[in-house]
């Protein structure tokens, strides 16, 4: 059951809620959010002074930019993965 779905946690509805763990975990990830557009954010051990802000966006809504081969609508603009310098984007309709 997601977070702000439990009972009593719908007072955080509003919030942008961050939990910080000093735990390690089997991916070795430094953070992750619940979903895309969900603010609702975990940092890992492992993470790093970009981690809060890179996570941070994907729970406002912002997905990767890069192609990693699977179709998101959320992302209708991709670059090729590793090249977003001032190459056009690949636009996915």
């Amino acid at each position: 059951m997601a977070f702000l779905n439990m009972p009593g946690n719908a007072i955080y509805n509003k919030h942008y809620t961050v939990f910080t763990l000093g735990e390690a975990v089997y991916d070795n990830a430094a953070g992750q959010v619940e979903d895309i557009g969900t603010k609702n954010l975990i940092l890992y051990q492992n993470r790093n002074d970009r981690t809060l802000s890179h996570e941070g966006l994907h729970g406002l809504g912002l997905d990767h930019t890069h192609d990693d081969g699977t179709f998101k609508p959320s992302r209708k603009y991709t670059y090729p993965r590793g090249r977003v310098g001032l190459q056009m984007p690949q636009m996915i309709i």
